[in-house]
């Protein structure tokens, strides 16, 4: 690859919008080759059964417009924000001739489970907690980066300015709690304002109303009534630098207001969670310690004390701009695509060269075992057979064998076709007489090349596994299972056969005295008569010596 790197955004159709556009402004302005692409209801995961329905039917079309986007653009690496997307991104590029990374970009708070499903190259996400909650879902931690805040860039200006300067500049006070009425309306407005005056804190109050002309209407005619002190201030270019001096903000949990926030380092009352989204970043803020959750208007004032008399713990990502962070690793895993995706086909080989090496040793043992003999041979100093290997495992390494071979045929077949297609780039600007073209069309044409040659070794890599594999498989199913090598102790339970009889592995000669000693004594009194009801035992047949005695007895007692 020569030159600015190929970048692809994917959004969808539950992207927060205000990251998408700042990741989006952040790539163009390093330099990269950036195309946009809307996957619409690939990734949607909210609505009804109607909803459900109708993001499968049309899933399946954006599938196959996404894979066309894909083959045309011929990206170095992909961005996406959900997890629906990254799945099928991850599925194009393990079936792509020119594979190309993946990277996430997550910025909520309490991430989902469903990442873990998902083979994504690297994970963008805005604290630490955020990526131990990640990592804890099974996200490999390597992969996993903390980029901080993912928002508007002047407010991540804003939360670099000194707080205390800009508090003398505004003429504010020691303590400032901004309010976001945007939206509110003239009556919640009115309350909201009622009930921050019946708090007992010595604070200034910053009124964030918007566009919303009810609100400010509504807080300019009750707040003197009430005696706070209080300004409003709307859409202005000194907005980010208010949202700065603000020691808490109370606002709806948005996406775009926790970002704000964390931009600026302040602490956050949610007002009023909604839905489950809004919910789930109310709860990640509290437990961070840098947010209370405000259900109705009656219980600002005692979340507005609480998080005054506890100041917010400093994650050092105050004043980060994520999306610019997030733009520079895009942009450098771009320029260094065949190195990443080289090191995803490393960690795969190497998880399956055990299992290879496995099958190949038994497949070796199986094949001196089942030799013939000839000339003398030396039975002791080996050690034990390997272990059989599992039928079922070696045919999922086979598929997988097989599966991986497709992927780098396709490679090679692209790499030719593109290495034909610089040469004949390359002979055209020779023509033109344009060497800094030509120069460039040969030297994408050796890179090729060069993928080519690494494809070839590769294949000829899995050919060498794929005869092991079947070489294995082919003796776990001719060589009979082995007797085992350890001696059976006599006591132990004996193994037994199909027709039930024991078998029993080679002992030494006491200890094969010793069991028979101990079998004759055990039959022997399994032989014993038993007794009788009154206690005395039965007649048993006895030999002639006891005959004889039994004879001299009786003769005597008839003397008598």
């Amino acid at each position: 690859m020569s030159g600015a790197p190929s970048i692809l955004v994917l959004s969808s159709a539950g992207c927060d919008t205000t990251v998408v556009t700042s990741v989006l402004a952040a790539l163009q302005a390093v330099g990269s080759k950036l195309s946009a692409f809307d996957a619409g209801r690939l990734g949607g995961e909210k609505g009804g059964a109607v909803e459900w329905v109708m993001r499968h039917l049309s899933g399946e079309i954006e599938e196959r417009r996404l894979e066309r986007e894909i083959d045309s653009k011929r990206p170095d690496l992909v961005v996406c924000f959900e997890v629906g997307p990254a799945l099928v991104l991850c599925e194009l590029r393990n079936k792509a001739a020119r594979p190309f990374p993946v990277v996430a970009v997550v910025s909520d708070l309490a991430p989902s489970a469903a990442w873990a499903q998902c083979e994504v190259d690297r994970y963008f996400v805005c604290d630490d907690e955020a990526a131990v909650l990640l990592e804890d879902h099974g996200v490999p931690g390597h992969a996993i980066v903390v980029v901080g805040s993912i928002g508007e860039l002047r407010y991540a200006q804003a939360g670099a300015t000194s707080q205390e300067a800009l508090k003398k500049r505004f003429g504010l006070a020691s303590r400032v709690a901004l309010v976001e009425v945007d939206g509110f309306g003239a009556e919640k407005s009115s309350q909201m304002a009622l009930q921050l005056s019946l708090t007992s804190a010595d604070l200034m109050y910053l009124f964030a109303a918007g566009a919303d002309t009810e609100a400010a209407a509504a807080l300019r005619a009750q707040v003197p009534v009430l005696g706070i002190r209080a300004k409003l201030f709307g859409n202005t270019e000194d907005a980010p630098l208010l949202w700065r001096c603000a020691d808490v903000i109370v606002a709806k949990p948005s996406a775009q207001a926790i970002a704000r926030a964390s931009a600026v380092g302040a602490a956050m009352v949610c007002y009023s969670p909604r839905d489950g989204a809004e919910t789930r970043r109310a709860n990640a803020l509290e437990e961070r310690g840098r947010g209370a959750i405000a259900a109705n208007s009656l219980m600002i004032g005692p979340a507005l004390e609480r998080m005054l008399a506890t100041s917010p713990r400093d994650n050092g990502l105050v004043g980060m701009d994520g999306a610019a962070i997030v733009a520079d690793a895009a942009w450098l895993l771009a320029a260094q695509r065949q190195e990443i995706i080289d090191e995803r086909g490393q960690v795969a080989s190497a998880h399956r060269r055990s299992d290879v090496e496995s099958a190949e040793e038994f497949a070796h043992w199986a094949a001196q075992a089942s030799t013939p003999a000839g000339a003398l041979e030396d039975l002791g100093g080996g050690g034990p057979a390997p272990a059989r290997p599992d039928p079922a495992r070696l045919r999922r390494l086979q598929e997988e064998i097989r599966e991986r071979k497709a992927q780098v045929a396709r490679a090679i077949a692209d790499a030719q076709k593109q290495a034909s297609s610089w040469d004949s780039k390359r002979a055209q600007a020779d023509k033109l007489g344009n060497r800094e073209m030509g120069k460039e069309a040969e030297r994408n044409a050796d890179m090729e090349r060069a993928r080519m040659h690494a494809a070839l070794a590769e294949m000829a890599s899995l050919d060498s596994e794929e005869r092991g594999i079947s070489e294995a498989a082919r003796a776990a199913a001719s060589v009979p299972p082995m007797p085992s090598a350890e001696p059976t102790r006599p006591d132990s339970a004996a193994s037994t056969s199909g027709s039930g009889t024991s078998v029993h592995a080679r002992m030494s000669v006491d200890e094969e005295l010793d069991r028979l000693r101990r079998s004759a004594g055990s039959s022997s009194s399994a032989s014993a008569p038993p007794r009788s009801k009154t206690g005395k035992k039965a007649k048993k047949k006895s030999g002639v010596d006891d005959e004889l005695e039994a004879l001299k007895r009786k003769m005597a007692q008839k003397r008598k």
